[in-house]
């Protein structure tokens, strides 16, 4: 499975961007089975016009290959309802909108913290087959 990076400035109107496209193709996201892309990170406002946030969480729970990929929220619905309901999902950060100078820092200390937390993710899930891979050939053959 191929990992990608995504890099990001903590501007607001780049990140407006960058929730415009992903909105825009959720479809795409939805259809990752059909190819060999995993992202390393999502960034995922909880109004989107194809399926909600919160249906979005879902999802990714339900997708054992998907459960994952570290979340951060930059999202406008600032109530503390919905901030409590969405950290029940272990997100790495909930931002609002519009993002302010000192939240710029901790948004991108979130996404740098997001970006490592999955790097040993994946560092350990190949770590692991390594080692599963050596163990079930030494049971095969334990004389080799």
């Amino acid at each position: 499975v191929r990992s990608s990076s995504l890099i990001l400035i903590p501007l607001s109107n780049a990140l407006v961007a960058i929730n415009t496209f992903f909105l825009n193709t959720l479809s795409l996201i939805m259809d990752v089975n059909s190819s060999d892309f995993v992202p390393d990170l999502i960034i995922l406002d909880l109004q989107m016009p194809v399926m909600d946030g919160f249906e979005f969480l879902d999802w990714l729970k339900d997708h054992e290959e998907y459960s994952n990929i570290p979340v951060v929220v930059y999202s406008g619905m600032a109530d503390t309802d919905t901030v409590e309901q969405v950290l029940q999902y272990n997100v790495f950060g909930y931002y609002f909108k519009p993002i302010t100078q000192i939240d710029q820092l901790l948004f991108s200390n979130a996404i740098k913290s997001a970006l490592n937390f999955r790097k040993n993710t994946v560092e350990l899930a190949q770590a692991n087959k390594i080692i599963d891979n050596f163990i079930n050939k030494k049971k095969a053959n334990p004389f080799e």
